[in-house]
């Protein structure tokens, strides 16, 4: 199996994190600083069609978010902050694969149900 690695650096710390891309799908969990990241990687072989974040649909997106609600609340940090990111990895014709982290890509409010007001005319 092959394995590509991001390195990503914090801008205001001087850390490495490492973010482990596999092809395929993955979801993981990493640290930035303080706050929780919840990434979901996005393998193509070429983005000539789409980039691969377009395949992080709203189904997907709330999967993700269900699931780190969960995670959050067996490890009793429901108030700790988080955030989602995408990591994409387009492998194309190169030799090395194009990697890009979209950090924060989504929230929980963006995917809030919006409630109909029942007064139309007022």
């Amino acid at each position: 199996m092959e394995r590509y690695f991001l390195h990503a650096q914090p801008s205001k710390q001087k850390k490495e994190q490492q973010i482990i891309a596999s092809p395929g799908t993955t979801t993981g969990e990493v640290y930035d600083g303080n706050t929780l990241c919840f990434i979901e990687v996005k393998t193509r072989a070429s983005d000539w069609f789409a980039p691969p974040q377009v395949n992080v649909d709203l189904r997907k997106r709330r999967q993700v978010t269900r699931a780190a609600r969960v995670y959050r609340q067996m490890l009793g940090i429901e108030d700790e902050p988080h955030r989602y990111d995408i990591v994409t990895v387009v492998i194309g014709d190169a030799a090395t694969p194009q990697i890009e982290l979209l950090r924060n890509f989504w929230t929980e409010e963006s995917l809030r149900k919006r409630r109909w007001s029942t007064n139309f005319y007022d």
